[in-house]
């Protein structure tokens, strides 16, 4: 279900805006994750105390080939990253996510949150993947409309 989940849920959204000609990247990846499969492995971590399903992993600035990384040591303050609670399921994973990719962006640490939650809050889960009562295994050969509830 991971790899499906993380090949089906990784979105290559394009960003265009009036301040697309100073970003020195081509668009992002919106990277989402499947979080109880995440805490069968890590069942201690943070995320692991809420009822997560789809979580926002990162927003990746890409070349056609490749990536930048860790553009600057500008960092960003836990005040902040508190301000957007359900954005990321872990501090430091925003942390982390900013340092590795936001930094890339050219974009403000708030700025890149923001724009990161209105791109997540565009994605719908769908209703067999939320409120699950029970852990969902599937294969890569089911459709996820199909399963019941």
């Amino acid at each position: 279900m991971k790899n499906i989940l993380n090949s089906l849920l990784i979105l290559a959204i394009l960003y265009t805006s009036a301040h697309a000609a100073q970003k020195p990247f081509d668009y992002y990846v919106m990277s989402l994750s499947w979080s109880p499969q995440f805490c069968a492995t890590h069942p201690k971590d943070n995320q692991c105390t809420r009822n997560y399903g789809i979580v926002l992993h990162g927003l990746w600035p890409q070349y056609n080939k490749g990536y930048p990384q860790s553009c600057s040591k500008e960092w960003i303050p836990a005040a902040l990253i508190r301000s957007f609670p359900d954005l990321h399921p872990s501090e430091k994973l925003a942390i982390h996510e900013w340092q590795k990719h936001g930094t890339c962006s050219g974009l403000s640490p708030r700025d890149y949150l923001k724009l990161s939650q209105k791109l997540k809050q565009s994605v719908v889960t769908p209703d067999t993947l939320q409120n699950l009562a029970k852990p969902l295994r599937v294969t890569a050969v089911v459709n996820i409309r199909t399963i019941p509830r």
